[in-house]
């Protein structure tokens, strides 16, 4: 089992790897680790407020989107044609969509030049991961080596 749950840690933290790197390739991102945490989180903080805030006025548009389905339908019209009022259709996407569609991405050596004190964090638990990786197996090893040498001890030898 303690082969199998370092194994599952190593997996783990190629993806995060992955997934930090990919994250970084936005350029208003910054590294979540060294000098700057403290400001990159605030950073984050703030965009998952201004997300919320969109997803309070995306509900509240899907309230009133899904009354004007329902008056539709009770009105015998068909509310796939209907068109929708011009205060809804100018609402979407969202801002912060349209911003994201006209972003560049950084290329590989800003990438890699942001993130790297996050991967050297994520350095640390792999190679923690794989010294106990490395100590079940020998672990393992000795208990089939232990039980090995008492069954040889049983079975007589002609």
């Amino acid at each position: 089992m303690a082969i199998a749950e370092s194994q599952l840690w190593l997996s783990c933290i190629g993806i995060e790897k992955l997934a930090a790197l990919e994250r970084l390739r936005d350029p208003e991102e910054s590294a979540l680790t060294g000098r700057y945490s403290h400001q990159a989180r605030a950073k984050i903080k703030a965009k998952i407020d201004v997300r919320f805030h969109a997803f309070d006025v995306a509900h509240e548009q899907l309230v009133e989107v899904n009354a004007l389905i329902d008056a539709t339908k009770r009105a015998g019209r068909d509310y796939e044609r209907e068109p929708l009022p011009a205060h809804l259709e100018a609402a979407w996407p969202p801002a912060f969509l349209k911003a994201r569609e006209n972003r560049k991405e950084r290329d590989e050596y800003q990438v890699l030049r942001q993130g790297i004190r996050d991967l050297e964090r994520l350095l640390r638990y792999e190679k923690r991961a794989w010294s106990r990786r490395k100590r079940a197996v020998r672990a393992f090893m000795a208990i089939k080596q232990t039980n090995y040498i008492e069954w040889s001890r049983l079975d007589p030898k002609p």
